[in-house]
């Protein structure tokens, strides 16, 4: 892989408490990038990607916005809760840098090429 081919914002949050004012730019996050589709891995050191979903798709300016969850777990019994609380799409992390260059250009193909994202304005 040569590059990301799109425009890439990373956030990096600590605590629960911060994922609804960083997602909605509110308070010290008032300049973070609004996102068109967010990456959300389950299992999070300290954060409940679960959890973490739920608020996403509870809030009323979020809940557009498609959100792909990842796992490292093969068989992982939360599919169905996964989709239930309004995952988008639930993928296997891949291991290797290979794969996961390979997994990220499949992203762009589908997400950021075939389909038409919403834009958040709020």
């Amino acid at each position: 892989m040569k590059g990301i081919p799109f425009s890439l914002s990373l956030g990096n949050l600590n605590r629960l408490e911060e994922v609804l004012p960083y997602l909605n730019r509110q308070g010290q996050y008032a300049k973070a990038v609004a996102p068109n589709l967010i990456l959300l891995d389950l299992h999070l050191p300290g954060l409940d990607g679960l959890e973490i979903l739920s608020l996403i798709k509870n809030d009323q300016w979020l809940k557009i916005i498609p959100v792909i969850v990842l796992t490292g777990s093969e068989a992982d019994a939360k599919t169905a809760e996964v989709y239930h609380l309004g995952a988008s799409c639930y993928v296997q992390k891949p291991t290797g840098i290979k794969e996961f260059a390979h997994l990220v250009n499949l992203i762009e193909e589908f997400w950021l090429k075939a389909v038409k994202l919403p834009r958040l304005d709020n």
